[in-house]
């Protein structure tokens, strides 16, 4: 559709390579947030919801 970006995200060594030739960007979940996924029984600090920091990373990598 013109005017209109899909934009994928996925688990690094999980995700399928046809969802990121599917998409118009991708982008794995580790770069967003910059570390390791957290895990059931270390959940990691407390953070902004993840669409905040989503729009932040996605607005610094098409202004970059």
């Amino acid at each position: 559709m013109e005017g209109k970006t899909v934009i994928g995200i996925g688990v690094a060594d999980t995700t399928s390579n046809y969802l990121g030739r599917a998409v118009d960007q991708f982008v794995f979940y580790q770069e967003l947030v910059g570390r390791p996924l957290p895990s059931r029984n270390n959940p990691g600090p407390k953070r902004r919801p993840a669409h905040c920091r989503l729009k932040k990373r996605l607005r610094s990598k098409t202004m970059g």
